[in-house]
C-alpha cells in the first residue's frame, strides 16, 4: 500500500513536470514567414507603435528591438482571446461561448509548443527598448506580434499587440490593435 502511494506520488510528479514543458518543431512555412517579414516591417515603421512607447515620436527614432526568434503556437491569453473566438465563431458556425471555450482547451490545457520557422533574424540591438514575440495560429493563419517594453529601471510594463491574417503571399491584414499595462 505504502509503496503503491509512493508510485503514485512519484507519476504525479513527473506528469505535472511535463505538462509544463516546451516542446520546440521545426516549422517551415513560406507564408508564416513572408507574414513575419512583413509584420516586422509594419512595426518598424509604425508611428502608431512609436507613439506609445516614446515620449517624443516625431524625432526619427530607430525602433531598437529584441526579437524572440521562436513564434509561439497559439495567442497571447488573455489577450485578443474574444477577437479570436469571434473569428472561430464566424468560420466554424458555433457559438461564441464554444469557441472561447475551444481556445481553452487548445493552448491552455497542453504544453506549449514552440515553432522555429529559421527566418527570423536575430537583432543584436545595443540595449534594446522593446521587445517582440511572435504568436501563430495555423488553422486559421492568424499571427499576433507582441512588443513589451524592455524595463531598465523599476517601471511598469507596457505592451502592444497586432492581430493580424495572413493571406496565401505572405501579406498580412491588421485585424485589431490594442495595448496593455501592468
Amino acid at each position: 500500500m505504502k509503496r503503491n502511494f509512493v508510485l503514485l506520488l512519484i507519476a504525479i510528479a513527473l506528469i505535472s513536470c511535463s505538462v509544463n514543458k516546451q516542446h520546440v518543431i521545426h516549422y517551415r512555412s513560406e507564408r508564416l514567414c513572408g507574414g513575419i517579414k512583413n509584420m516586422y516591417e509594419y512595426i518598424k515603421n509604425s508611428n502608431e507603435i512609436k507613439d506609445y512607447f516614446f515620449e517624443n515620436p516625431l524625432s526619427p527614432i530607430q525602433l531598437n528591438c529584441e526579437i524572440d526568434t521562436l513564434v509561439t503556437e497559439g495567442i497571447p491569453f488573455p489577450f485578443l482571446q474574444s477577437e479570436v473566438a469571434k473569428i472561430i465563431e464566424k468560420e466554424e458556425k458555433v457559438s461564441f461561448a464554444e469557441a472561447y471555450r475551444r481556445l481553452e482547451f487548445k493552448f491552455l490545457s497542453k504544453p506549449t509548443i514552440k515553432l522555429n520557422p529559421a527566418c527570423i533574424e536575430q537583432i543584436n540591438a545595443n540595449k534594446p527598448q522593446v521587445k517582440i514575440q511572435y504568436y501563430y495560429y495555423p488553422e486559421y493563419v492568424l499571427l499576433t506580434a507582441q512588443i513589451s517594453k524592455i524595463k531598465y529601471i523599476e517601471e511598469y510594463g507596457i505592451g502592444y499587440l497586432i492581430l493580424a491574417k495572413i493571406d496565401l503571399n505572405g501579406e498580412i491584414a491588421i485585424l485589431k490593435t490594442s495595448s496593455w499595462q501592468e
